[in-house]
């Protein structure tokens, strides 16, 4: 064990921190004879970047291009960011882009919100009631209640509304202008 602590006192030689991130640290660490840690130890602490030069592209590695970030590749394939780019861009491949994951809502589903207690049609749409809510409000539809008169007894997207039944509804609010055929589809979201 003596050989081992007089090898890590040893210092480096101007030769052979040239060699550091141009060899590999374990052929430089076998030629100096040094550890694989003690070269890697000391490039790190020099700033020195392991360079592995110009690696051909596998089709294994070519594959898994556009199927996760650029930055994520790279550290996975131990290449740089930009050198995963540039492949992706040769190939004409897309960035990775994560799905969202948030549930739209189909039009079916909105014509349903209003028509029933919030916490049964959270159940029954298999969604939060924080998310049966939000719509509910972003919609302008008031809180469902069985014993208001006038209650629709047909969903909220049913376009034969008659007068009375439109009413219930403030004539600025989004589900109005749906109501009443004033846009195509169901209200937009405001951006927050």
């Amino acid at each position: 064990m003596g050989s081992r602590s007089s090898r890590k006192s040893r210092g480096w030689t101007v030769a052979e921190v040239r060699q550091l991130g141009r060899t590999p640290d374990s052929v430089l660490a076998r030629s100096t004879g040094r550890t694989i840690t003690e070269v890697r130890s000391e490039r790190e602490a020099r700033g020195i970047a392991f360079t592995k030069g110009d690696q051909r592209w596998t089709a294994a590695q070519i594959k898994l291009l556009g199927k996760m970030t650029d930055q994520e590749l790279a550290q996975r394939l131990g290449r740089s960011r930009d050198s995963v780019w540039s492949q992706r861009k040769a190939f004409k491949i897309p960035a990775f882009k994560p799905r969202s994951k948030i549930r739209r809502w189909s039009p079916k589903e909105i014509r349903l919100v209003g028509t029933m207690p919030d916490e049964e049609l959270a159940a029954r749409l298999k969604r939060t009631l924080d998310s049966v809510k939000n719509e509910r409000f972003v919609l302008g539809i008031p809180v469902f209640d069985p014993k208001r008169s006038g209650a629709p007894s047909q969903p909220h997207g049913y376009r034969g509304r008659s007068a009375s039944e439109k009413t219930r509804y403030s004539e600025s609010s989004p589900a109005a202008e749906f109501l009443d055929g004033g846009r195509r589809g169901p209200p937009r979201r405001r951006a927050r």
